[in-house]
């Protein structure tokens, strides 16, 4: 891992990591462990999507004042405590049928994608899923009753990935 302006960065070998981007909001390590299920996500790639910038960003300008928006909304808030309060499977019928826990109840996960949402509105130019259902998929291709947790879930970090680059934003600096 390097740093890179004062952010943490890391490369994915992954393509679709190598050239998309999104701005994400990940569970706590501990968190993360609990939600991963077999056959499913890696713990460290669970995550909240706030935001989807598409496929492929390596020509899409926005990065570098994202990234410094993030950071310093990052800093106002600590670590938010959301609940998984439900299982569902999203596009059951299509090519991507996935099993995701459904994540709500609390404010601060609804005041920061707000604040979130007035930074990168202008370079947003893929289509984003409205409403805004906060959920974390849990896994590709596998059962909703394979998703046992609901409970709290506490997030600690904001992160941006955008053509290979990821900045990592912890919440409460």
């Amino acid at each position: 891992m390097t740093i890179h302006q004062g952010w943490y960065v890391t490369a994915d070998a992954e393509q679709a990591k190598s050239t998309g981007g999104m701005l994400a909001l990940y569970p706590r390590a501990d968190f993360a462990q609990i939600l991963a299920v077999p056959g499913g996500e890696p713990p460290d790639d669970l995550h909240v999507t706030m935001f989807y910038f598409g496929e492929d960003v390596n020509n899409v300008p926005g990065e570098a004042e994202i990234a410094h928006a993030a950071s310093g909304i990052a800093d106002q808030f600590s670590s938010i405590t959301a609940k998984a309060f439900g299982h569902a499977a999203f596009n059951p019928n299509g090519a991507e049928p996935c099993a995701v826990y459904l994540i709500g109840n609390s404010q601060q996960l609804a005041d920061l994608h707000c604040q979130l949402d007035e930074v990168v509105k202008p370079y947003i130019s893929h289509d984003q899923h409205v409403p805004w259902a906060p959920h974390i998929t849990a896994g590709y291709g596998i059962p909703t009753n394979a998703l046992g947790y609901d409970g709290d879930v506490v997030f600690d970090r904001i992160a941006l990935q955008w053509a290979g680059q990821e900045y990592s934003f912890p919440l409460g600096g």
